[in-house]
This record gives C-alpha cells, sequence and structure tokens, in this order.
C-alpha cells in the first residue's frame, strides 16, 4: 500500500512540475514558436502595416550559441525586427542585461546600422528571449548581412568577442 502511494505521489509531483514549466513558458514557447511575431510597434493603435518576412525559419547559430526567430521588415517604419533566445546561464552580462549580445546589418553599398534596440525581454525556466529591432532602410538592396555578436564592455566600448554572420536574401521579399 505504502508503495503505491509512493508511486501516485510522485506521479502527482511530475504532473504538477510539467504543468508548472508549460505554464511559465507559455509566452517563450509562443514566440520560439512563431505563434507570436517577435516585432513591438512603436504605435500599436495607429498601426496597419503589414510586417514582410525575410526569413523562412527560425535559425541556430553556433558561435555564439543563440537562437533567432524569422527575419521581419516593416517597410513604412524601415525596421528589421526578429527574436533571439540563448540559454540564461551561458551568457550573462554583469552590466547591463540586454547588451550580452549587438547585432549589426551591412547593406550592400557598406552602410552599417548598429543604432540596436531591445524593447523587451521574455525569461522562461533556463532561457532568455530578446525582442531585436533595427532601424535600417532596405530600399534598393538586395541583400544585407546581419551579425551577431557576443560582446563585451570595456568601460563605453564595445568589443565582440564571438560572432556568427548570415546574409538575407530580400529578392522578391520587399
Amino acid at each position: 500500500m505504502k508503495k503505491k502511494k509512493l508511486i501516485i505521489s510522485t506521479l502527482v509531483l511530475l504532473i504538477i512540475i510539467i504543468a508548472s514549466y508549460l505554464y511559465s513558458n507559455r509566452e517563450l514557447n509562443s514566440l520560439k514558436s512563431g505563434e507570436i511575431l517577435p516585432i513591438q510597434w512603436s504605435n500599436p493603435y495607429k498601426n496597419n502595416e503589414k510586417p514582410i518576412q525575410i526569413t523562412d525559419h527560425n535559425q541556430k547559430l553556433s558561435n555564439p550559441n543563440v537562437h533567432i526567430t524569422p527575419v521581419y521588415y516593416l517597410p513604412q517604419s524601415k525596421e528589421i525586427h526578429f527574436g533571439l533566445w540563448f540559454n540564461k546561464w551561458s551568457y550573462r552580462s554583469d552590466q547591463i542585461p540586454d547588451r550580452v549580445f549587438q547585432t549589426t546589418i551591412k547593406d550592400e553599398n557598406g552602410k552599417q546600422s548598429e543604432n540596436e534596440l531591445v524593447t523587451r525581454v521574455t525569461s522562461g525556466w533556463f532561457e532568455e528571449f530578446h525582442y531585436r529591432s533595427i532601424p535600417v532602410d532596405l530600399t534598393n538592396q538586395n541583400t544585407v548581412e546581419m551579425t551577431i555578436s557576443l560582446i563585451k564592455e570595456n568601460g563605453k566600448q564595445v568589443i565582440p568577442k564571438e560572432s556568427s554572420t548570415i546574409t538575407l536574401s530580400l529578392a522578391g521579399k520587399k
């Protein structure tokens, strides 16, 4: 009888832990699966702008070890939006929490955009998700390079430690 109670108690505890995990990570899981777009509107009440999806699926970068959602472009606002998530114990910033990574966009003419904005951070049990946006005009561009760098801050100087670059093809998507 005691064995049966122990098994039932263990199963109930396991179900409670799994349900708690799923419930507390529901927003993070929706963002990662694409159910929620990683877009923070600057004016959500007067905005009828339709985002253009540039990439088709999530991508895993190896150096640094992060994942990014599909990348979206808002043509009227002239902004690229995407989400970036990572294991929260792998990367930490002692100074500014959203300054663990830096994203830059370089167009075909060599013009670089670095005015990245982390508009919101969502944390789960084991992962952290950042909404990212970068103001950039993609008019007359066929491809741009997006570089995500793990950074170290030394005073006001930002030093990239590890970087991954992906090429975003814009042909037929604008």
